[in-house]
């Protein structure tokens, strides 16, 4: 009778034990994610989501890193859209937080699609199931985390959102190549165009029929997408390995300096 009560409290002992290191592992995230500088913070976060599309079957790192990115993209815009009618309707919002993720997310690289002159079933987000299930992880995670938002955990993703357009940013540039243009001058402009297309163009394209002032092209975010996508292909012209992940660190780098510096074009925006 006694070794049995002993062997319980044992037992008793160790799921407590256990439960307190889960405790401790949960509050020291907590802590990690509400006290680490938001561009530390918003580059694992996008890892993870790129870590998670690896392990679901996606080989190849640059389209895991451009689900990523869709993913989040999806996200921020969907708080966009659902907080600007929450006050009105419920289902409004829901209807219009999945309009504003949908059009933020691929918006921008279907017009650059159609730009390329290539057929509405030549979308990238048509033909590729993937892109869709990125799109509703996004959605519903902008859903069920926004009424827990809190400014930091807001600014994080916001950070991950700015890592998302540093490899929107090169991928679109590239698409440039497929116009097959010989000057230099002309590729880097086009490429410029693309990449901001892909970047920001969503954004752009989801503030105009929120009749909203388009911030993308009013603040720094926007341009560094252009600027970042000319450095790109300037990289791909010398031959540079791995080039677009050098730009993306650059860029990324150049969104967060400027982010935390506040920079706008304030002559625009006055």
């Amino acid at each position: 009778m006694c070794l049995h009560q002993n062997t319980v409290q044992t037992r008793d002992g160790e799921r407590d034990s256990t439960f307190d290191q889960e405790i401790f592992l949960f509050s020291t995230l907590t802590t990690l994610w509400r006290n680490c500088p938001s561009l530390i913070t918003g580059a694992c976060l996008f890892l993870a989501f790129c870590l998670c599309f690896i392990w679901s079957g996606i080989e190849n790192f640059r389209a895991a890193a451009d689900l990523a990115g869709t993913t989040i993209f999806t996200f921020t815009g969907s708080l966009i859209g659902f907080r600007q009618f929450k006050h009105m309707r419920i289902g409004m919002a829901f209807v219009a937080g999945g309009i504003s993720g949908l059009i933020t997310a691929v918006g921008g690289g279907t017009v650059r699609t159609l730009l390329l002159g290539l057929d509405f079933n030549d979308l990238f987000w048509v033909n590729n199931a993937d892109y869709l299930i990125a799109m509703i992880i996004g959605f519903l995670l902008a859903m069920l985390w926004e009424p827990r938002m809190c400014v930091h955990c807001e600014e994080n993703w916001n950070a991950a959102d700015r890592a998302a357009l540093a490899i929107f940013a090169p991928l679109g540039a590239e698409k440039a190549l497929l116009l097959g243009v010989q000057p230099t001058s002309i590729l880097v402009a086009t490429a410029a165009l693309f990449g901001f297309l892909t970047g920001a163009g969503g954004g752009v394209l989801r503030d105009i029929l929120s009749v909203r002032k388009p911030m993308a092209l009013f603040t720094i975010y926007g341009w560094i997408a252009g600027l970042g996508a000319t450095f790109h292909i300037l990289l791909l012209r010398a031959g540079i390995q791995m080039a677009w992940i050098v730009s993306a660190i650059m860029i990324y780098l150049l969104a967060e300096s400027t982010h935390q510096r506040d920079w706008r074009l304030r002559s625009l925006c006055d």
